[in-house]
């Protein structure tokens, strides 16, 4: 079974994603480059994603 914690820095992109933020202001904030926003976001399970609920749940 996959590991399904997410590191605090992970946690944090997806707050700040999830605040409108897009991958360059999200690695500016964080002092990364926006490649490793990129891949860290593109590794995070849907599950976790504010931006994927499904619609049905969405209302």
């Amino acid at each position: 079974m996959a590991d399904t914690r997410l590191t605090d820095n992970k946690k944090q992109m997806l707050m700040l994603r999830a605040s409108g933020y897009n991958q360059s202001e999200i690695a500016k904030a964080m002092g990364i480059s926006r490649q490793a926003v990129s891949k860290a976001l593109a590794s995070i399970p849907s599950v976790f994603r504010l931006d994927s609920v499904p619609e049905h749940l969405a209302h």
